[in-house]
């Protein structure tokens, strides 16, 4: 299942195998009090990780759209002791994919082959992940080629993650890069923006350019497909229902459904945007107007 790249001489091979080692020496010469702690981690992964390998319980994959919670229910999950949580490892791909300075159509990479290449780091633990639809995607893949790649590489559990407001996830998505960060810290202070001028008929989310409209159709497509093609080894959790009062909602069914031990982890995010939706948009008369006669009319409603 590989991805189809641009035929070009300037073609690049980013597969499993490529690191970014450069950037951890790097980073240990910059902060040499990392280096043992690195070593050791170093070792545990590529090491040990592989030879324990084959009695791993189990791999999760969590898919989801960003932010709808996603990064507070992960923290969580991999706090607990019997999980090794490998984070969004495609977020991974295309940040080294930029550092190298190409672009994604320049490149081959087959995102089964890395996932499971991955997965031998957990050793005894659930390997778990996250990942957003466009990781899929953008790389020549259907997301039915993907889940029949995943299920056959070892992954027997799936998570879809989904915040049934669209329009508050946009808008968080447009204030975190206004505010140049993504994630609040509990306790940390939060920059306060000016309402934010929202364009409803043409704006850019995970590399597609359309309408909000087309943008949450879109949404509603994947998520409707990624049911069906899942099936009975997904569990569907919601922002809304699980996330946003009490994250450890989300984070109690996830333990029962992989069949892990009970374990407290700490909450350590809070919410960034809690403000109505009419004092987080400058438009919210026109965002209001042009979504009242679509399914999504509601999203405009304060809460």
């Amino acid at each position: 299942m590989k991805s189809s790249p641009a035929s070009s001489d300037s073609t690049h091979d980013w597969g499993a195998a490529q690191t970014r080692l450069g950037s951890a020496i790097g980073a240990a010469r910059r902060q040499p009090h990392l280096v043992v702690p690195f070593l050791k981690n170093s070792i545990t992964r590529r090491i040990a990780g592989p030879l324990l390998s084959r009695w791993r319980p189990g791999s999760l994959a969590l898919f989801h759209t960003g932010r709808c919670g996603s990064t507070v229910l992960t923290d969580l999950i991999s706090q607990h002791p019997e999980v090794h949580w490998d984070g969004e490892t495609y977020g991974r791909v295309v940040a080294g994919i930029k550092a190298d300075g190409l672009n994604r159509n320049e490149v081959t990479f087959d995102p089964v082959d890395y996932v499971a290449a991955r997965m031998k780091r957990s050793g005894r633990s659930w390997f778990g992940y996250d990942l957003k639809f466009s990781h899929v995607t953008e790389f020549g893949m259907s997301i039915e080629q993907y889940i029949d790649g995943i299920e056959q590489v070892g992954v027997s559990k799936i998570i879809a993650l989904r915040r049934r407001n669209y329009l508050r996830q946009v808008i968080s998505a447009c204030n975190g890069g206004r505010r140049g960060h993504f994630h609040l810290m509990q306790g940390q202070s939060r920059e306060l923006l000016p309402p934010l001028e929202l364009e409803p008929h043409e704006l850019t989310v995970d590399l597609y350019n359309g309408s909000l409209l087309e943008h949450f159709r879109r949404w509603d497509d994947l998520y409707s497909l990624l049911d069906q093609l899942a099936g009975t080894t997904a569990l569907s959790l919601t922002y809304e229902d699980h996330i946003e009062h009490d994250p450890a909602v989300a984070f109690e069914l996830v333990t029962e459904f992989l069949g892990l031990k009970p374990f407290k982890p700490t909450i350590r995010l809070q919410r960034s945007n809690p403000e109505p939706v009419s004092a987080l948009l400058a438009n919210y008369d026109e965002i209001h107007h042009y979504l009242a006669s679509s399914s999504y009319a509601w999203m405009t409603e304060d809460n």
